[in-house]
């Protein structure tokens, strides 16, 4: 890379930038205003439910999330965090249904958790975590709010392959 190719990389980057962020935040906006309501809602639901779905709620739309998702995966925070709003209504109207489900993202949540931790001390590992915690968020909308759908086919079994997978490639990519 010459002096004179950074400086148009630059220049280019300068010029599209300020047209990306706008599109991220107007894609991200809808979520955003989603977020809002469930936030409030987890203030007024039990202490074990609001910390069981907190974390999801903040890995969608919590602190940094604009650097954290990629582009083309922003106009699906919404329908997640209304997957959210649906897992508290599952919660509330069907405790023991709830529970079932719960425990059987609980496996995935700490297949994940403990691939991502892994993943990350390897060059290139972060992309091959991220991938696998976005599985996981669909997972959940799979779990708690089938009406929504999901954005890929997705199980239990599923994110044990992909773990599998990304955790037997010398460098994940």
């Amino acid at each position: 890379l010459t002096v004179h190719d950074f400086d148009e990389l630059r220049a280019r980057a300068r010029s599209e930038a300020p047209a990306a962020i706008t599109a991220s935040i107007s894609a991200a906006l809808p979520a955003l205003v989603a977020a809002q309501s469930v936030s409030a809602r987890l203030d007024q639901v039990p202490r074990d439910l609001a910390d069981d779905v907190r974390p999801a709620l903040d890995f969608l739309v919590g602190k940094g999330f604009l650097a954290r998702h990629p582009a083309e995966v922003l106009p699906q925070l919404e329908r997640h965090v209304r997957a959210i709003d649906l897992r508290l209504d599952l919660a509330e109207k069907s405790p023991s249904r709830y529970r079932e489900l719960a425990a059987r993202l609980e496996k995935s949540e700490a297949t994940v958790a403990e691939a991502t931790a892994a993943l990350r001390r390897r060059p290139g590992g972060a992309r091959a975590a991220r991938d696998l915690r976005w599985m996981l968020a669909e997972y959940r909308v799979g779990l708690f709010a089938q009406s929504l759908g999901t954005a890929r086919p997705v199980s239990a079994e599923r994110i044990e392959k992909a773990v599998a997978a990304a955790l037997s490639r010398p460098n994940a990519r």
